[in-house]
């Protein structure tokens, strides 16, 4: 995975953390981001901002989960893959063997823009506090 998204997913994880440990993802949350994946994935896909990103739902047993797929590496980005063990807090596969069980329910590969899943609530203030860890 090239550095620079690597980077921007850790922003965002550790900004993810930091809400929830101050109780302001406005969702009941453990430490391991249950019920926050689509959230989490969109502000992910949004801060990346390429044609070549894709936000991936899918479903297993009755589970829905989402995460980052990046077709031009096949590399899978997930913040939230804690929830489901013993997993890095940015998880990257580095193919789909670890989600080949989800039957994918829809692939968003529209351009990323501003009225694009909205830009407002926890979400918003996700963004604009992974943006300033990037800025140092």
């Amino acid at each position: 995975m090239n550095s620079p998204s690597l980077e921007v997913a850790q922003a965002v994880r550790d900004a993810t953390d930091e809400m929830v440990n101050a109780g302001d993802m406005g969702m009941a949350t453990d430490g391991t981001l249950s019920g926050a994946c689509g959230d989490v994935s969109i502000v992910l896909w949004r801060m990346l901002g390429t044609d070549a990103t894709r936000l991936v739902t899918g479903q297993y047993n009755s589970l829905n989960h989402a995460w980052i797929y990046v077709p031009d590496s096949d590399e899978i980005i997930d913040l939230t893959a804690t929830q489901f063990g013993e997993r890095p807090r940015v998880f990257v596969a580095d193919s789909w063997h670890f989600y080949r069980p989800y039957y994918v329910m829809h692939e968003r590969v529209t351009k990323v823009g501003r009225s694009t899943w909205g830009d407002s609530g926890w979400r918003a203030r996700l963004k604009k506090k992974a943006e300033r860890k990037l800025q140092g």
